[in-house]
């Protein structure tokens, strides 16, 4: 069944304003019926979770659980591998805090956002780990016969980012998946572009971790995941200890509680994860395959509207998820965006998008990235093009 992109814009009020989104790379849209459950719990069951015996925290408690349901289902996962944390970073973060690597070498790529390349550095900087990069190709793409060199015996970990957030590059993670296990290493997924927009399976994808963003998938803000496979569950210590996560204390030691919990410690964000529940309960009434195509179909458009701007530079391959990164010759990447919007009311993004490192492997200090969803429509691409003309026509 296709998609009812009109009916689904009626969900996003923020829309109604006449202003064309096209900055989901940084952060989603979120639709009424996820508000609506938040507002909810707040104001229907408000308390704490899992140990009240009142019926408050027994509700709160009850829902927390069908959040984390359908959470799982979604990205096909045991409900004991989802872990909830506030975002991909405190994911990534929590990988490197939890994992000991005994000087070992961690590999991740020269595409990768700053979340996925500091967390390592830090490790390095203390002498924990070594940090080596897999090389790109000339259009951002991953160069698999440098990472079958660089991803040797002595790899403890491989992280690598699903899709990227300036190319639009989505890598083979299943290929790498079997490169790295087959040098006995671990291997995580960033997965903040691609929850949302990609159909994403937890064991197909043959990652060991996987880390993602509620607020790029039209969830709220300051919640997100870390998927850990339970066969090496083991070899993570917990990264946030605190309330929640034992079973027993003493002076000078405890006894952890079993997944998930164990990696929850204190009081997580409950309105947040119910908030994501109900928002992959919408994408997936929606169907990611219907959004994907719908993605693909945006793109192709952008493609062909690019294609009659003069002096347009667009970054990446041309098969790629919706993420659309360019410069203009003669022009300021802040000034185009600014100009965008001020004219057209059209949000896009301009900058270095914390990809420092591949912004000097494509020769530029920045770029305007145009990012979309599902709410996104051919004909806002269309404005979008006419627009970037104009501006190149005028000003370049």
């Amino acid at each position: 069944m296709a998609m009812d992109t009109e009916k689904i814009r009626q969900d996003f009020p923020i829309l109604k304003s006449g202003v064309i989104y096209f900055d989901n790379g940084a952060s989603s849209l979120t639709p009424e019926p996820v508000l609506a459950e938040m507002d909810n719990y707040y104001r229907q069951y408000r308390a704490n979770i899992h140990r009240g015996l009142h019926r408050l925290s027994q509700r709160a408690s009850e829902k927390y659980k069908e959040a984390q349901e359908h959470i799982s289902r979604f990205f096909n996962c045991r409900e004991e591998e989802f872990i909830a944390t506030y975002n991909t970073t405190m994911s990534l973060n929590g990988l490197a805090n939890g994992i000991d690597f005994k000087g070992g070498k961690i590999v991740t790529s020269k595409g990768e956002h700053h979340s996925n390349i500091l967390p390592w550095q830090k490790l390095e900087k203390e002498g924990r780990a070594t940090l080596e990069y897999i090389d790109l190709k000339p259009d951002g793409t991953l160069d698999l016969e440098h990472a079958k060199e660089v991803i040797d015996s002595e790899t403890k970990l491989v992280s690598l980012v699903h899709v990227s957030n300036v190319s639009g590059v989505i890598n083979p993670v299943e290929e790498v998946a079997k490169i790295a296990h087959a040098q006995g290493a671990l291997f995580a997924v960033d997965g903040a572009q691609s929850a949302g927009h990609l159909q994403v399976d937890f064991k197909r994808l043959g990652c060991d971790f996987y880390a993602f963003s509620s607020h790029k998938m039209l969830g709220p803000t300051g919640v997100g995941g870390l998927l850990i496979r339970t066969e090496i569950e083991d070899q993570l210590t917990p990264f946030c200890p605190g309330g929640g996560t034992v079973a027993d204390v003493d002076l000078h030691s405890a006894k952890w509680v079993k997944p998930p919990e164990k990696y929850e410690g204190g009081t997580p964000n409950i309105a947040g994860v119910i908030g994501l529940g109900r928002a992959v309960e919408y994408l997936s009434s929606i169907g990611m395959k219907n959004i994907e195509q719908h993605q693909k179909m945006l793109v192709q458009e952008t493609l062909n509207g690019f294609s009659g701007i003069k002096n347009l530079t667009l970054y990446g391959p041309k098969e790629r998820a919706p993420v659309m990164s360019f410069n203009i010759k003669g022009l300021n990447f802040h000034d185009i965006s600014g100009i965008l919007d001020e004219t057209a009311k059209i949000c896009t993004r301009s900058g270095a998008h914390c990809c420092i490192p591949l912004m000097k492997h494509f020769g530029v200090e920045g770029t305007v990235r145009a990012s979309y969803h599902l709410y996104n429509t051919q004909q806002e691409v269309a404005k979008f093009t006419e627009t970037l003309k104009g501006i190149a026509e005028t000003l370049a």
